[in-house]
């Protein structure tokens, strides 16, 4: 989670908490698992962060390791 604060003149004056996720990532990951004849050897992806172990990934993706 990214916390945005804007505090000049020139932007919005709030506090806006963003959410980013990873799930764009999901499919560029199960492609590079295809071997030369196009067979993939994965079928799920979960994006887990080191610190904590929060997932940067959602379940909103077909894809995601539930």
């Amino acid at each position: 989670m990214i916390a945005l604060h804007f505090q000049n003149e020139n932007s919005v004056k709030a506090s806006e908490v963003l959410k980013m996720s990873w799930d764009s990532f999901i499919d560029n990951l199960i492609a590079l698992t295809k071997d030369a004849s196009g067979k993939a050897h994965c079928d799920k992806v979960c994006i887990i962060g080191l610190d904590g172990g929060a997932p940067w990934t959602t379940s909103n993706h077909p894809n995601a390791l539930q």
